[in-house]
């Protein structure tokens, strides 16, 4: 359940961030870095968090 929260969360932080560079509240370089970081905890930390509940 921990990681479906997880999971929706990232989802909004990565609407948010398009939202705000529309209404350009942040630079170009800042949203990347936002997709980067969402990326990466997608990537590496929502399947290492799954395994260590096993």
């Amino acid at each position: 359940m921990k990681l479906k929260i997880l999971a929706i969360f990232i989802v909004v932080i990565l609407v948010l961030n398009i939202v705000l560079l529309i209404f350009e509240k942040i630079s170009v370089l800042g949203f990347w870095a936002v997709i980067i970081i969402s990326a990466l905890i997608a990537h590496k930390g929502i399947p290492y968090l799954k395994n260590k509940k096993k």
